[in-house]
């Protein structure tokens, strides 16, 4: 970990209070995701964190779609994760894996769902391991989410886009998420203003799913923290405005053995081996269930039919930002279709899954398409699906990805998510009443 933020080694549980003393730490955050992505957990006071650690906090499960009559779930910290808050150092924050009372693993968490998808992907060649690089894209806006947080920034179209005067008035929330994560040695390597009028994004290395999925956590977590004390919001919704372009979650991925990048073929077109294109296969042949998971809200799909940046039909291009999957170099290709709202370990076991289905079966994943993918190239390709209930059925109807990322999560997640569109359909908008009270 080599950092002042971490510990230089895993600690045992019964280390964690003795830690605290040498760190001036009064308080762990007892942290994890729940099913539909949100960071949840408890604070455990340095005077218990030992007997917690080692027994595991309780907590109700209702937020994995059971009733209040169901046993607790039990949280045990994966203390490798543990890290000490930059911005508020008398506090720890640890991930934490989920089991049942009895100690059995806790099938609907989205980490265990990663891991199994991690271990399945390593079984299959020599210990393969899955690489991604996430970017992350938000929008700063005022405390109330109505309205941007520098108004000076409202330009139509993509006229903000990398616009110094804009980045500098902003600078100042955006260097303290970036100085946090490069303090920790995530490798921060840009900070641009994209593409809508307040609208960031923060790049880091890559590294490993798990790894990554966990940063991701933390790193909203950051952003969310710093945002509030600046008297700013920050928002990773998918569609916060109407006329203003979506939050993605872009994925670049490729499978290692060791030090050997599996993705890379040198003498390919593109730089892409067979592996590579068989995954990207994969994508394809399962984008249409992927979509509930990878666009996991009614929001979603708010920004994939207004299709300003983000695909809306099955395709895959070279370096071509109006396709779903985008091959930008050699050794690596990228995943245009999630949004801001996805699960980052939802998300990645969904694609290792996808992706081993595109292995297994030899898929080809047929010409690219080099042409505008906004302006409906090529003719004929199949359109992703428009809203949340098409996307729900698509993933029900598509067993061996419903069944490869665990039956009991994945009915947890659309019982959920069914319940999310039944709540949505009860809600009356403006738009209706607009267009249909004099019919």
């Amino acid at each position: 970990m080599a950092n002042k933020w971490q510990p230089d080694k895993t600690l045992a549980p019964e280390e964690l209070e003795k830690f605290a003393d040498q760190r001036g730490i009064q308080y762990f955050l007892f942290a994890y995701i729940d099913i539909l992505g949100i960071h949840r957990g408890k604070l455990v006071p340095k005077s218990s964190v030992n007997r917690v650690a080692k027994e595991g906090g309780h907590f109700c499960r209702i937020m994995f779609s059971f009733s209040a009559t169901d046993p607790d779930m039990v949280v045990v910290p994966d203390t490798s994760t543990l890290t000490q808050l930059p911005w508020k150092p008398d506090i720890a924050w640890m991930i934490c894996d989920l089991y049942s009372p009895v100690g059995v693993l806790f099938e609907q968490s989205p980490r265990l769902a990663l891991k199994r998808q991690i271990e399945r992907l390593a079984k299959m060649g020599n210990d393969w391991v899955l690489k991604s690089g996430l970017e992350f894209e938000f929008y700063l806006v005022n405390k109330d989410g109505t309205d941007l947080a520098d108004k000076l920034d409202d330009r139509p179209g993509v006229g903000s886009c990398f616009r110094v005067d804009s980045l500098m008035r902003s600078s100042k929330v955006l260097r303290r998420i970036c100085d946090v994560i490069d303090q920790l040695g995530w490798g921060p390597y840009q900070i641009d203003h994209e593409g809508s009028s307040g609208q960031y994004e923060i790049n880091i290395d890559y590294v490993d799913a798990m790894t990554m999925a966990d940063r991701h956590v933390f790193f909203k977590f950051t952003c969310q923290s710093i945002a509030e004390e600046e008297g700013v919001r920050v928002t990773f919704m998918p569609k916060p405005f109407v006329d203003r372009i979506g939050n993605g979650l872009h994925m670049h991925l490729s499978v290692w053995e060791g030090d050997k990048n599996m993705f890379l073929d040198p003498s390919g077109e593109l730089g892409l081996s067979l592996l590579a294109y068989q995954f990207l296969a994969g994508m394809l042949h399962n984008a249409k269930a992927l979509s509930a998971i990878l666009c996991p809200t009614v929001n979603s799909y708010k920004r994939l039919v207004a299709a300003g940046w983000c695909p809306n039909r099955i395709t895959y291009t070279g370096d071509n930002r109006s396709h779903m999957v985008r091959i930008p170099g050699p050794g690596r290709f990228e995943i245009r279709l999630a949004d801001g709202a996805a699960n980052a370990y939802l998300y990645q076991a969904a694609v290792i899954a996808a992706g081993i289905d595109g292995v297994e079966k030899k898929l080809d994943p047929g010409l690219r398409c080099d042409g505008d993918g906004y302006q409906g190239e090529p003719a004929g390709a199949e359109f992703l699906p428009q809203n949340l209930l098409d996307a729900i059925r698509e993933l029900e109807k598509n067993r061996s990805l419903y069944e490869a990322i665990g039956v009991v999560c994945m009915d947890a997640l659309t019982a959920l998510k069914r319940q999310e569109w039944l709540d949505y359909m009860r809600h009356l908008t403006e738009w209706e009443r607009i267009h249909t009270l004099d019919c």
